[in-house]
C-alpha cells in the first residue's frame, strides 16, 4: 500500500516541477511585458484583460477536476505577482528626466513619502518641504504642488503657497475631508486645483490596484497628465464630481467605520479578554475584520480623531442615528423580539436585491483567495 502511495506521490512531485517550470516561463514574459510597459508608458493595471481571460480559462474548463473557483484564484495570485514583477521592472528603471519641477510639502510624512517615491523615479525634480525647511526658492519655481499636510493645517499652508508659487502653478490637495478647505482654495488661487483622496493607508508595500478618488476643481486641461501618470504607475483612479460627494460617501466609508473602530477597541480592551484567542478561535472572515482592527490601532490616532471630527462636528445625524438604534436595541433584546425582526426586516430584502447577491458572490471569492494567501 505504501509502495502505491509513493508512485503516485512521486508522480504528483514530477507534475509539480512541471508547473514551477511553466510558471517560471510565464514570469519571464511578465518581465518582457514589463519592459515594453515602461518603454511606451502602458497602464500597469488592465482590468479588463484581467476579467477577459479569467472568462476565457472558465469557459474553456472542459474538466471536472478544476473548479472555476479554483481558475478565478490561481489566475488572480498569477495577476497579482505579475503586476509586482513589472512593478519592480518600471521602479528599477529611472525615466527620462523631466524638466517639470515638482514641490510635496509634508513630504517627509508616510503619504507624502509614497508620492515622492513615485514622482522621482518618473524622472521628475522632486524637493520634499516642511515646516522646518520651508523653501520659498523651489516652491517659487514648482510646476506642481502637492500639499499633504493635516486638514487642520490646510488653509494656513495653503495661503502661505499661493503667496509665493507661481500663477499656473498647479495646486494638489490630499485631504480625506475636502468641503470647506476646497472651497476656500476655489475662491483664493486662480490657477489650476486638482483634489486627489488616496484610498489606502501609509504602511502598502505597494500601489498595485489601489485606488486614488480624484475631483477636478479648476482647469483639468493642466493636469491631465499627472492623473494619466497615477495610472500608469497602477493606481485605479475614479473621478468624483463634486466635494461635497465625496465627504457624504466619505462620512460612511471612512468615519463612521473608524467611529466603529474606536467604539470596539474601547470595549474590547475592557473586556480582559486573550487577544491571542480572540484571533485563534475567530472564522477566517472575523480574522479579517481583526487584523482591520489592529491596523487601525497602530496609526496614528490623532488622524483618525480629525477625520471623525471634520466629517461629524457640524451634522450629528449619523451619530443620533446610531445611538437611536442602540437605545432600540437595549430596550427590546431579550424583551419583545417581533419588534427587533420588524426593524430589521428591510435586512432580508436586501439579500433579494441582485446587486448585494453580485457582492456577496464577489466577497466570498475574496474570503476564499485570502484564506489560500493566508
Amino acid at each position: 500500500m505504501k509502495s502505491i502511495l509513493d508512485d503516485i506521490r512521486n508522480s504528483i512531485d514530477i507534475i509539480d516541477n512541471k508547473i514551477l517550470d511553466l510558471v517560471n516561463k510565464r514570469f519571464e514574459l511578465i518581465k518582457k511585458i514589463g519592459l515594453l510597459k515602461f518603454k511606451y508608458n502602458i497602464i500597469l493595471y488592465d482590468k479588463n484583460r484581467e476579467k477577459k481571460i479569467i472568462k476565457n480559462k472558465i469557459l474553456n474548463n472542459i474538466n471536472n477536476n478544476i473548479s472555476n473557483n479554483f481558475i478565478y484564484n490561481l489566475f488572480k495570485i498569477f495577476f497579482f505577482e505579475s503586476y509586482k514583477i513589472q512593478l519592480k521592472i518600471i521602479n528599477n528603471k529611472k525615466s527620462i528626466k523631466s524638466n517639470k519641477n515638482i514641490v510635496i510639502i509634508g513630504g517627509t510624512g508616510k503619504i507624502g513619502k509614497i508620492f515622492f517615491n513615485i514622482l522621482d523615479k518618473k524622472g521628475y525634480n522632486v524637493f520634499s518641504i516642511n515646516s522646518k525647511n520651508w523653501d520659498c526658492f523651489n516652491i517659487n519655481k514648482a510646476d506642481l504642488i502637492i500639499i499633504s499636510v493635516p486638514i487642520s493645517k490646510f488653509k494656513f499652508i495653503f495661503d502661505k503657497v499661493i503667496t509665493i508659487c507661481k500663477e499656473d502653478c498647479i495646486l494638489v490637495d490630499v485631504l480625506s475631508n475636502k468641503s470647506c478647505n476646497i472651497k476656500y482654495a476655489k475662491e483664493k488661487y486662480n490657477g489650476p486645483i486638482l483634489s486627489i483622496h488616496p484610498m489606502f493607508g501609509p504602511k502598502i508595500n505597494n500601489f498595485i490596484k489601489k485606488k486614488i478618488l480624484y475631483i477636478n476643481i479648476k482647469f483639468k486641461d493642466k493636469y491631465i497628465w499627472f492623473i494619466d501618470l497615477l495610472k500608469e504607475v497602477g493606481f485605479i483612479l475614479y473621478e468624483i464630481d463634486s466635494v461635497v460627494e465625496h465627504d457624504n460617501y466619505m462620512k460612511y466609508i471612512q468615519s463612521l467605520r473608524y467611529l466603529f473602530f474606536l467604539l470596539y477597541s474601547n470595549i474590547l480592551l475592557k473586556s480582559n479578554l486573550n487577544i491571542n484567542k480572540i484571533i485563534k478561535y475567530s472564522p477566517f472572515n472575523n480574522e479579517i475584520l481583526i487584523y482591520l482592527f489592529f491596523n487601525f490601532c497602530s496609526q496614528n490616532i490623532d488622524l483618525y480623531l480629525e477625520i471623525i471630527n471634520s466629517n461629524f462636528c457640524n451634522n450629528f445625524d449619523i451619530i443620533n442615528n446610531l445611538i437611536n438604534d442602540l437605545m432600540f436595541l437595549k430596550l427590546n433584546i431579550n424583551i419583545n423580539n417581533k419588534n427587533l425582526i420588524n426593524k430589521y426586516s428591510f435586512l432580508d430584502n436586501l439579500n433579494n436585491l441582485s446587486y448585494i447577491k453580485k457582492i456577496n458572490n464577489n466577497v466570498n471569492k475574496l474570503f476564499n483567495l485570502f484564506s489560500i494567501l493566508k
